[in-house]
C-alpha cells in the first residue's frame, strides 16, 4: 500500500467519473449532479497535490472554471433543470 494521502481523493474522483459516465450513457439527468461533485473532488485533489509541491495552478484554475460553469447552469434563470413556460 502507499502512504500517499491523495489515494482517497483520487479513488473518489475515479468512482464519480465512472458513475457520471454510466449515467451519461443511459441519458439520466442525475449525471449533472455527479459531474458537479466530481468537479469538487478534482479541485480538492489538485489543491492537495499543489500543496505537496507536485501540482499545477493551471489545473486548479481550469477545474474551478468548470465548477463555476456548473454552478451557473444550476442556478441561472435558464439552467439545466428549469421548466420552460409554455405560451
Amino acid at each position: 500500500m502507499t502512504n500517499d494521502p491523495r489515494v482517497f481523493l483520487d479513488s473518489l474522483n475515479l468512482a464519480m467519473a465512472i458513475t457520471g459516465s454510466l449515467l451519461e450513457l443511459n441519458r439520466k439527468r442525475e449525471q449533472y449532479f455527479v459531474w458537479t461533485i466530481s468537479s469538487v473532488f478534482t479541485i480538492a485533489l489538485w489543491t492537495q497535490t499543489m500543496l505537496q509541491g507536485d501540482g499545477n495552478f493551471a489545473l486548479i484554475f481550469s477545474y474551478s472554471i468548470f465548477f463555476l460553469n456548473d454552478m451557473y447552469a444550476f442556478f441561472s434563470k435558464r439552467g439545466w433543470f428549469r421548466l420552460e413556460e409554455r405560451v
